[in-house]
C-alpha cells in the first residue's frame, strides 16, 4: 500500500523551493545605502567609519566603499542587514554633531537587493574634476550610484586602484551638489520620515461629545 503521508511529506510547493532559495541566497542579498558629505571642521572620518565598521562585522557581513575624495568630501556605498543600515543612519546624526562631516545627504537607500562589492574598503581617495552638467537631482544621483556600483564589480577583492577611482569615483564637484540639495534626505529627516512612531489624532477625536464608534 502507497503511504500518503510519507509521499506528502516529501512534496514541496513552489513557494518552500523559493523559501529554501532565499534563505540560501541570504548572505548574498543586503539594503545598500548610499550617502555624502563634506568633511567637517574636525579630522577622523575614516576612522570613524573603520571603528563603527569592524564593531559591526562581528556579528554582520558588510560590504562596499567608504573615501574622503579628494580631502573635502566623503562618499560612502554600504551593503549590509538593514538594522545595521539603520544604526549607521543614526550615528550619522552624531557625526554631523560632532562635526566629521557636514551636509550629509542621503542618495540613495534599497533593501533587498545583490551585492555588488566583496568587500568593505575605506582610503583616502581622489577623482577628475568635473563640473556637473545642468541635469536633476535624480539623474546626478543615479548617476553617481551606478559608477559606485560598476567600481565594485571591477574592484572585487582588492582596494580600488587609482585607474578606477579616477574612472568611477564622482567628483567632489558633483558630490558637493548632491550633498546642497533640498531633494536629497538628511539622515535625521530620514529617520523621522521612516523610523518614528506613528502619531495621528482622528476627526473624532476632536469633538466633543465623542461619536460613538459602532451605531446599532
Amino acid at each position: 500500500p502507497v503511504d500518503l503521508e510519507a509521499l506528502e511529506s516529501k512534496q514541496r510547493s513552489v513557494l518552500d523551493v523559493a523559501m529554501k532559495l532565499f534563505e540560501k541566497r541570504a548572505m548574498d542579498r543586503a539594503t545598500r545605502l548610499v550617502y555624502s558629505g563634506s568633511k567637517g571642521l574636525k579630522d577622523g572620518i575614516e576612522d570613524f567609519h573603520k571603528t563603527w565598521c569592524n564593531k559591526m562585522r562581528n556579528k554582520h557581513k558588510i560590504t562596499g566603499f567608504a573615501g574622503l575624495i579628494n580631502g573635502t568630501v566623503f562618499v560612502h556605498v554600504i551593503e549590509a542587514p538593514g538594522e545595521v543600515i539603520v544604526d549607521l543612519i543614526r550615528n550619522l546624526v552624531e557625526v554631523e554633531k560632532l562635526g566629521l562631516l557636514r551636509n550629509i545627504r542621503i542618495i540613495t537607500i534599497n533593501e533587498e537587493v545583490p551585492r555588488y562589492f566583496l568587500r568593505w574598503n575605506v582610503m583616502k581617495a581622489s577623482a577628475d574634476n568635473d563640473e556637473p552638467q545642468d541635469v536633476e537631482t535624480v539623474q546626478l544621483a543615479w548617476t553617481c550610484v551606478k559608477n559606485l556600483l560598476q567600481l565594485g564589480i571591477e574592484t572585487k577583492m582588492k582596494q580600488p586602484s587609482e585607474v578606477l577611482q579616477q574612472k568611477y569615483l564622482p567628483s567632489t564637484q558633483k558630490l558637493v551638489r548632491l550633498s546642497q540639495s533640498p531633494e536629497l534626505c538628511t539622515p535625521a529627516e530620514y529617520l523621522e520620515i521612516f523610523h518614528a512612531p506613528v502619531d495621528f489624532t482622528l476627526n473624532s477625536e476632536k469633538v466633543w461629545p465623542v461619536s460613538d464608534l459602532v451605531k446599532v
